[in-house]
């Protein structure tokens, strides 16, 4: 979501992803000190936090499916190219040259 596009037109969950994106930094950097997959999933906050993510993850893949469908209506050729690369077109629309 650093598309300014999709910023202008998702600005909550752009932020909500941007907390999304925190709080999954956050419980890595706790997997890093830990160092041990077992020791560190066995942790309590663990699963909590994880599923916490997921839904609000959901929430946000949701709006942003909805905001692409929305392009596909406008512009039927966007029909025949895959979720990642639209993404990409869209988020790069000022910028020809990487689409």
């Amino acid at each position: 979501m650093h598309s300014d596009e999709v910023k202008k037109e998702l600005p909550e969950q752009s932020k909500q992803f941007v907390t999304i994106d925190t709080k999954v930094r956050d419980i890595l950097v706790d997997a890093n000190k830990v160092q041990m997959a077992l020791t560190f999933c066995n942790q309590d906050y663990i699963n909590d936090a994880l599923q916490v993510v997921q839904k609000e993850l959901t929430v946000c893949e949701k709006a942003l499916y909805d905001f692409m469908a929305s392009k596909q209506k406008k512009f039927p050729r966007f029909f025949f190219v895959a979720t990642a690369a639209l993404l990409d077109i869209l988020s790069n629309g000022n910028n020809p040259a990487k689409i």
